[in-house]
């Protein structure tokens, strides 16, 4: 859970700290770039399609969580959650249970962006449908699923570098719009 100093994209070093901070003290609950494409199409081929954020809720209770900086747009990321709970879907259902992810009962999509990420937009009814929709997803699949907009606390800033404290507290504090 490095980051390279060259990195300097806001998205990437806060998910690298929110990652770093929780798994020193609780490794069995919080993982970052949980793979979900990777040797589907070919051995080589989408590396990249990560869930930046995989809370463990409970026994059989994730979260995975798009994290959204200064990047992209919320239709963009919505898209994004929800096309790996997809393929989480996917890869349950053709025989991948090994995993305690592969066999979650309850699975949320949470897009998690600064308040200001979402100012200009009245996003209640998007979030609403897409909850719908993804619960109904669940329904035929066997499986509780939920999707909401959340957002840090307004005291949230972007940092170049974030103390543990902060960051227990600010995740402690997101809300759902």
């Amino acid at each position: 859970m490095q980051i390279a100093k060259v990195n300097q994209s806001p998205e990437v070093v806060l998910e690298r700290a929110i990652a770093r901070c929780f798994h020193k003290r609780h490794p069995e609950i919080w993982s970052n770039q949980v793979p979900t494409a990777s040797g589907i199409v070919s051995p080589r081929s989408e590396k990249r399609r990560a869930i930046d954020l995989v809370e463990k809720l409970g026994d059989d209770e994730f979260a995975f969580i798009e994290l959204k900086i200064e990047s992209d747009t919320l239709l963009y990321a919505a898209f994004e959650i929800i096309f790996y709970l997809c393929i989480w879907l996917l890869a349950r259902k053709d025989g991948g249970e090994s995993s305690p992810l592969l066999r979650a009962a309850r699975i949320s999509a949470i897009v998690l962006a600064p308040a200001a990420y979402y100012e200009r937009y009245e996003l209640a009814p998007l979030q609403a449908r897409l909850s719908e929709e993804i619960q109904a997803l669940g329904t035929q699949h066997g499986v509780k699923l939920d999707f909401a907009f959340e957002r840090f606390p307004p005291d949230f800033a972007v940092s170049p570098a974030y103390d543990d404290n902060m960051l227990i507290d600010i995740m402690g504090r997101r809300e759902t719009l």
